[in-house]
């Protein structure tokens, strides 16, 4: 085919309507039906391309304002309507790429029709534009409907003008009258000229129509004014063209000088590669590269430049990245999200791969069972299945608001990013304030109904429940009753079978009668509906005896007989009670590695039974000669294969091929040079001699066991790593896939722990959790939990356990980015804070995968529970503690640990916190002699005054004296006391003062190698039966120690002397005293000094913890009967007691010889009130037994029995809420 020759610019003003170069082309063909249509003479209609005259480019130029300000012509043809603007503000459209050479103005080449619609995409707007399209042509509207080039051209004009911007439209006179002014778009011309010359060698009467937007015309506007003239008189035209517009138009409408004129040549470059990148695809019959699909089941989010110009500008950018690396089942919970990805894509903002659509339309409807709520779930709960609805009815009018009763309203649901900006004062830990900024960053749900828009902001919430039918999803028991009643069914058969209801005589050792309570047949149900799942009662509630019931109720529907239960190391006695005493079931535990790998040949075998691990043993590393079934392996005792343990600095002079078998260790003294400077190889340690971990040597003194042996050490349980084999975690993981694992306390998977990771390891069709806590201290602690029991990337959790995390953290947690200095600095902090967002979305996430019940919602009898927040003042030496550590801390590090790589980078004071700082601060608030390193602070404070506070640093804070009081106070009552604290050495400490007043008080801290340390699972086990069973009136345990499983209940007072960082470590400990067992009303004490102490701050942070657990899990804020006894109220008691006050603080020395003198609240206890044990609580108990609810059998043989004192009382020990089904 010949090309055809391109002809030289015409000197009648255009190519008029012959076709050739740049306007024969398939998109110029395309562009409209009749640019090929006869227009007389045989003659095509063409492009009808004409010169714009300069006589009306000087004119539109004068009239739309040039400074500043840029222009748009929409088929601008070379530029000439629009020369009286300065380059750099000329943008034009032209299909005809001749024309765009020879013009001077940032061009898109292309068929307007195709353009417009990425223009309205991309959200660019223009104070000025000019219009002199083709005249007669038939182009097409998004409707497909055919209309008319010129007025299609306003049309697409006005989508593009500012909304107080200036335009102009030349057009035919006699078109523009028959068809143009009378239609709706031409309601904002003011002002029309008429000329008839106004092209070169066209004999065709025409117009210039000026215009506005048409709301900016005044309501009591004149019809346009109208006036003829020839083209050599339009120059003279400008005074009349304003006039007119000030007379017809609103004073808004102005030519407005930008100070700072927005730069569009960037967006216009990406809008014109765009339309490029299509151009050619439709051109070679293909699709153009998506911008979302879909690779290995995860999103790939590849946004071309103009898809991510247009998502900016509508708000949606920084969403739609969040999803890349996303699972496709992210959206069975957030199908607005989904929706408006669609509705993006119809409007050509994004292309989404049809794999994409078809594999998340799949989701969203498999999805529906497994997210139906597990119970009816409350109002505000309701929020996050709105986005299921298009529409929503009115309940209540407000007039106010426009809403009306009865009435349906449009109902638009999204998820927007709120984003707050500020300044405070921040304290530094030496009480110096200064100003910084930061930014806070939520995801919220944005609610449009009609006009209006609404967020989760409490009282916004509050309307849209007084106002509007929220829909209700339902729940699992009624959309599905036959299969929950057929779970029902089958609980009971499993009470009736194990609990010995028909068993006639006495039963067999260990045995009980017991009945399920109807709240855990109702969750335990749901809980086998949905074959997995969250089990969150609070504690005490049962959730070992719900987790066995669960592998029975598998094992009966035909689930492989075979389940791993995975405990705390110190609840496995318990547990080992519970399955005998519950079920007549045994435990086979897993004794490490080698035991591991042979239960799971047994499991993979198709054997059967119940076997038991504890967290901590799933991670550690077993080695080879120690295991049964792995073959052995012998060391090679070579040269060169001695691994030598030497100090850092030491090691790059090591050569080579020492490096290499070589393990660096900062705690190796360095060694003398030789007087060639070289290292002495002479002496070096190796592995046959210490351990690298500990440096604990080889051999050991007579008497004393072998703690290092060259394989294995016994001080810190490292292993040589040439004798590694793979943990028991590794050996279970995917043994179980087709049997059941029960994770008890699953809180503790949480973390980014050895432990967590191996627990999360775990594979089984059927995963259940337990816990009291799924919340440990933010939202985002529930990830793994969730995670573990829901699935991977699930249509129940759509998050991957690599990513997802950084995704579950940005949809629901609030983070907060706190800057050093200015906005920029790059000392900004990243911290998640205790509070949530994106409630509604959460709220549907949980409800369908956790059973959450609490003490409250049982039904059963519960006694009140009332916690009394102290402050009380400083002690004098404890202030200057606080204050010295908070000043010395970083010296210290340094002194201990010189070669440290953050001493060496000296960046300690940022990390000052997580080395050690806070612990430090804890010994001020809580013990402060008990301080391992006081010594070394004295010795360092250069200040006399303070130097000699600090020599007289004790225990005896007034904390500690008020917790003494309270504890006495209550043991002369008769009351059982837990002390709880977050030392090991404050319950010895307690336990010593106490007895020294009488009181029979026990504490689980003993001496291990010279060191403090808490007693092993068996001794604490005995040290709390005799408190719970015995006579023993005060327990001082570690928050730590007792938090999981234990029961306390015979306890009705706590004191917290010190708290833990965690609101689950306080909620559990909490829980083991207040019961559905307990008897007598329970109170709770937490005295904390006053001012800049750790404990303070762990108070709030505590208290804004728990709120967020709260409104999390429970839909609510959980009022809690708090009664805080005053800072005025201590004091003035303290000035009756004698006490002098400096300032905020009191001399130690006062509060020690007031102890000493014994007297008033701190004398000897008197013979002590018989102390009421659960064998007196008996009587009671059976007393009320008739009141409670399923309160199960207690034979009259049992009870004959407890009184005498048989050893039969492990039955009261369980922590399942079925103590009261035994009364």
């Amino acid at each position: 085919m010949t090309a055809l020759p391109l002809e030289p610019r015409s000197a009648q003003g255009g190519k008029g309507s012959r076709l050739f170069g740049g306007a024969l082309t398939a998109e110029v063909l395309a562009s409209s039906p009749d640019v090929l249509r006869n227009a007389g003479d045989r003659h095509a209609k063409g492009l009808q391309q004409h010169y714009s005259p300069p006589e009306a480019a000087r004119l539109v130029a004068a009239v739309l304002g040039t400074h500043n300000r840029n222009v748009l012509d929409l088929t601008a043809g070379d530029g000439s309507l629009i020369t009286g603007w300065p380059k750099g503000r000329r943008y034009g459209i032209e299909i005809d790429s001749d024309q765009v050479e020879s013009g001077d103005y940032y061009a898109i080449h292309g068929d307007l029709q195709r353009v417009y619609p990425l223009l309205r995409l991309s959200r660019l707007t223009f104070p000025a534009v000019a219009l002199n399209p083709p005249f007669g042509l038939d182009w097409t509207d998004p409707s497909g409907k055919k209309v008319n080039s010129t007025l299609q051209a306003l049309r697409f004009g006005l989508g593009v003008m500012e909304a107080d911007g200036l335009g102009v439209l030349i057009a035919g006179q006699g078109r523009y009258d028959r068809q143009i002014a009378g239609a709706p778009e031409a309601r904002g011309v003011y002002a029309v000229i008429e000329c008839d010359d106004l092209f070169d060698g066209v004999v065709l009467p025409c117009v210039m129509a000026f215009f506005v937007q048409p709301h900016q015309l005044k309501d009591d506007a004149p019809a346009p004014a109208r006036r003829k003239v020839t083209r050599a008189e339009l120059t003279d035209l400008h005074t009349w063209v304003v006039d007119a517009r000030q007379e017809r138009c609103s004073p808004r409408v102005t030519t407005y000088t930008y100070l700072t004129p927005p730069d569009h040549a960037a967006a216009w470059a990406t809008i014109n590669a765009e339309h490029d990148k299509r151009r050619k695809a439709l051109e070679a019959g293909q699709q153009a590269s998506h911008d979302i699909t879909i690779k290995a089941n995860k999103l790939r989010v590849r946004l071309s430049p103009f898809a991510q110009l247009a998502m900016a500008k509508s708000g949606q950018l920084q969403q739609l990245r969040r999803l890349n690396g996303q699972s496709p089942s992210y959206f069975a919970y957030n199908a607005r999200e989904w929706r408006a990805i669609e509705v993006a894509a119809r409007d050509e903002l994004v292309t989404v791969d049809p794999v994409v659509a078809a594999r998340v339309e799949s989701i969203i409807g498999d999805a529906k069972r497994l997210l139906v709520p597990n119970y009816p779930i409350r109002p505000q709960q309701r929020l996050g299945y709105l986005d299921d609805l298009d529409s929503i009815v009115c309940t209540r009018t407000d007039a106010e608001r426009g809403y009306l009763a009865g009435e349906r309203y449009d109902l638009a649901v999204r998820s927007k990013e709120s984003v707050t900006n500020g300044e405070r004062v921040h304290t530094n830990r030496d009480g110096e304030q200064s100003v910084r900024a930061f930014k806070q960053t939520r995801k919220l749900l944005e609610i449009t109904i009609g006009p209006h828009s609404f967020d989760e902001e409490p009282d916004q919430i509050k309307y849209l429940l007084e106002h509007f039918e929220l829909p209700d999803p339902g729940d699992l028991a009624s959309l599905y009753p036959l299969e929950v009643d057929a779970m029902r069914d089958v609980l009971r058969a499993i009470a009736a079978r194990f609990g010995l209801h028909g068993h006639e005589g006495p039963l067999a050792e260990g045995r009980i009668r017991w009945n399920f309570k109807d709240f855990q047949v109702e969750d335990l149900a749901r809980m086998l509906v949905k074959r997995s799942g969250l089990l969150a009662w609070e504690q005490g509630l049962g959730k070992s005896l719900g987790l066995m019931a669960l592998a029975i109720a598998l094992d009966w529907l035909g689930v492989q007989p075979a389940a791993l239960f995975v405990v705390p190391q110190d609840l496995i006695p318990q547990w080992q009670d519970e399955a005998k005493r519950f079920f007549g079931r045994e435990f086979t535990i897993v004794e490490g590695p080698a035991h591991a790998h042979q239960v799971a040949q047994h499991v993979a075998g198709g054997g059967s039974g119940w076997f038991m691990v504890h967290m901590e043993g799933l991670s550690l590393t077993g080695r080879r000669d120690d295991s049964l079934n792995l073959p052995t392996w012998s060391r090679r005792k070579s040269d060169a294969h001695t691994t030598y343990v030497v100090h850092p600095r030491e090691f790059y002079r090591l050569p080579a091929e020492m490096r290499a078998h070589a393990i660096k260790h900062t705690g190796v003294p360095l060694r003398p040079a030789r007087e060639d400077g070289k290292l002495d190889l002479l002496g070096l340690l190796t592995t046959d001699e210490v351990c690298p971990n500990c440096l604990q040597t080889a051999g050991a003194a007579d008497g004393e066991p072998i703690l290092w042996d060259g394989k294995v050490c016994k001080s810190c349980s490292y292993v040589h790593k040439r004798l590694r084999v793979h943990t028991a975690g590794h050996e279970l993981s995917i043994a179980f896939r087709r049997g059941a694992i029960m994770v008890d306390e699953i809180t503790n998977a949480s973390g980014d722990s050895l432990r967590a990771d191996a627990v999360c390891a775990l594979r089984s069709d059927h995963r259940f959790g337990g816990t009291g806590t799924p919340i440990k201290n933010y939202v985002n602690d529930a990830f793994k939990l969730l995670w573990w029991c829901l699935g991977n990337a699930t249509e129940r959790f759509p998050y991957d356990f690599t990513t997802g995390r950084g995704k579950f953290e940005n949809d629901f947690c609030v983070i907060e980015t706190l800057y050093g200095g200015g906005k920029d600095s790059k000392n900004a902090a990243r911290k998640v804070l205790p509070r949530v967002t994106n409630l509604s979305m959460l709220w549907r996430l949980l409800c369908g995968g956790m059973i959450r019940r609490r003490k409250e919602d049982t039904g059963e009898p519960l006694v009140p529970c009332t916690i009394h927040p102290i402050w009380v003042p400083a002690g004098r030496a404890q202030a200057a503690m606080n204050k010295q550590w908070a000043k010395q801390f970083v010296a210290f590090f340094a002194h201990k640990n010189p070669y440290h790589p953050l001493v060496e980078a000296g960046v300690v004071e940022r990390f000052e916190a997580a080395l050690g700082l806070l612990w430090k601060m804890e010994y001020a608030s809580t013990l402060p002699a008990a301080d391992p390193d006081l010594d070394w602070l004295v010795a360092n404070t250069a200040d006399e005054t303070t130097r000699e506070l600090l020599e007289g640093v004790s225990n005896w804070t007034p904390a500690n004296l008020k917790s003494l009081e309270i504890v006495l106070e209550h043991a002369r009552a008769g009351e059982k006391v837990v002390v709880f604290s977050d030392l090991i050495e404050t319950g010895r400490w307690f336990c010593g003062q106490l007895l020294d007043r009488g009181v029979r008080a026990a504490h689980i801290v003993e001496e291990r190698d010279g060191k403090a340390a808490t007693k092993n699972p068996r001794k604490r086990a005995a040290a709390m039966r005799g408190f719970r069973f015995g006579d023993t009136q005060v327990l001082c345990v570690g928050i730590k120690a007792v938090k999981q499983g234990h029961n306390l209940d015979t306890a009705s007072v706590a004191v917290f002397v010190g708290q833990e960082w965690s609101h689950e470590a306080k909620a559990q400990a909490m829980a083991r005293v207040h019961r559905l067992s307990s008897v007598k009303p329970v109170n709770i004490y937490v005295p904390m000094p006053k001012g800049q102490f750790m404990a303070a701050r762990k108070h709030d942070l505590l208290n804004a913890k728990g709120a967020s657990s709260d409104l999390a899990l429970d839909g609510q804020l959980i009022e809690q009967d708090e009664r805080e006894i005053g800072w005025q109220q201590v004091v003035e008691q303290m000035k009756r007691q004698g006490f002098a006050l400096s300032g905020d603080e009191i001399d130690e020395r006062e509060i020690k010889a007031r102890w000493d003198r014994a007297e008033g609240p701190f004398a000897h206890l008197a013979p002590p009130p018989p102390v009421e044990t659960m064998l007196d609580q008996v009587p009671t108990l059976l007393t009320a037994a008739p009141t409670r609810p399923n309160a199960g059998v207690l034979d009259q043989d049992r009870v004959d029995r407890l009184l005498a004192g048989t050893p039969d009382l492990p039955v009261i020990e369980a922590d399942h809420g079925q103590l009261a089904l035994a009364f």
